[in-house]
C-alpha cells in the first residue's frame, strides 16, 4: 500500500465516523433513512475534501483553483453518492430488518473505490 493511499483510506475513515455518526443523529432525531442517508453522505463529502486538499494530495501542484477543485471533488462525490446510496437501498430492499448504520457501514466501499481512483486522477492529478 502506497503512502498515498493510506493517507486516503485514514481520512475515508474520518468520512465514515461522520458519515455514520451524522446518520445516526438524523435518524434519532426522526428523519426518515431514505432521507438521512444522503445527508450524511454529503457531511462526508465535505469533510474529506478538507482533508484531502490539506493532507492526501498536500504535495500535488495546484493547476487549478480552489473553486475548480471543489466542484471536481463534489462531482466525483456525487458519482461516488450514487453508487453508495444504491447500495444503501439495495442492502435495504434484501436485507429490511438490517440497522440503517450498517448498511451504510457497507455501502461507503463502492463509493470509496469511485472517489480514490476520480480524485487521484482528475480532481488532484500528477504532473508530468
Amino acid at each position: 500500500m502506497t503512502p498515498r493511499l493510506a493517507r486516503f483510506l485514514a481520512v475515508g475513515a474520518v468520512g465514515a465516523v461522520v458519515n455514520l455518526g451524522t446518520l445516526a443523529l438524523l435518524v434519532a432525531a426522526g428523519l426518515n433513512k431514505y432521507l438521512a442517508s444522503p445527508i450524511a453522505i454529503e457531511a462526508s463529502i465535505l469533510s474529506n475534501f478538507v482533508l484531502h486538499q490539506r493532507w492526501t494530495f498536500a504535495d500535488r501542484p495546484r493547476a487549478d483553483s480552489l473553486w475548480v477543485r471543489g466542484l471536481k471533488f463534489k462531482s466525483v462525490a456525487m458519482l461516488a453518492l450514487l453508487a453508495s446510496y444504491a447500495a444503501f437501498v439495495l442492502l435495504c430492499r434484501v436485507v429490511p430488518d438490517i440497522p440503517p448504520t450498517v448498511a451504510q457501514a457497507i455501502a461507503i466501499l463502492p463509493g470509496t473505490a469511485v472517489n480514490y481512483l476520480c480524485n487521484s486522477r482528475w480532481t488532484f492529478p500528477e504532473t508530468r
